[in-house]
């Protein structure tokens, strides 16, 4: 399913619902549709199926801008949770 994200104005509060596979290629698109609503916003990750590293990084920096998670599987929490790890080297 390919990633998509919608706007939603709650009256107020504005809310993007984030569907599909969220990964590099949809990351600086979803920080562009944040940074362009100015307002305080709230992830709608109800139908979010899978993040990669980058598109985790997103979700993670978006919450560090005092964005709102909600809908959010226990799994895809403890991934957020988690530190990044940076790739090993052989």
């Amino acid at each position: 399913m390919p990633f998509k994200a919608e706007v939603v104005d709650d009256g107020g509060r504005i809310t993007l619902r984030l569907a599909g596979r969220l990964d590099r290629e949809q990351s600086p698109e979803l920080l562009h549709l944040y940074d362009e609503t100015r307002v305080a916003v709230r992830l709608d990750l109800t139908d979010l199926l899978s993040a990669d590293a980058a598109g985790l990084d997103t979700l993670r920096t978006l919450r560090s801008r005092g964005a709102g998670l909600v809908g959010l599987t226990p799994y895809l929490g403890l991934q957020l949770d988690a530190q990044p790890t940076a790739p090993t080297r052989k």
